[in-house]
């Protein structure tokens, strides 16, 4: 997800919940609290699910130009083997 606050992340990961497909990954790259970061990553955890926290930087302009820098929350193989391949195609740092 990529959402402009803790509010609609709440809502739309509550909805994926409710379909998701076994051992999931979400990335999320909305600008939200810790504290809302930390709770997805606990719920989706114990659900089986991987949450990976993502914040960007980069606005409007470097989504348009896939120029977005990513800060990511997660272990090495993770990061390697699931997420750095999708960042990498909206965004030159990750």
């Amino acid at each position: 997800t990529m959402l402009p606050h803790d509010a609609a992340v709440d809502s739309v990961l509550r909805t994926f919940m409710k379909g998701a497909q076994e051992n999931s990954t979400i990335i999320d790259c909305s600008t939200v609290s810790p504290s809302t970061s930390r709770y997805w990553n606990d719920l989706l955890g114990a659900e089986g699910h991987l949450f990976v926290d993502a914040p960007v930087s980069g606005g409007v302009v470097g989504a348009t130009k896939a120029t977005l820098t990513f800060m990511v929350g997660c272990d090495e193989l993770t990061m390697g083997a699931h997420v750095k391949p999708i960042l990498e195609t909206m965004g030159q740092r990750v």
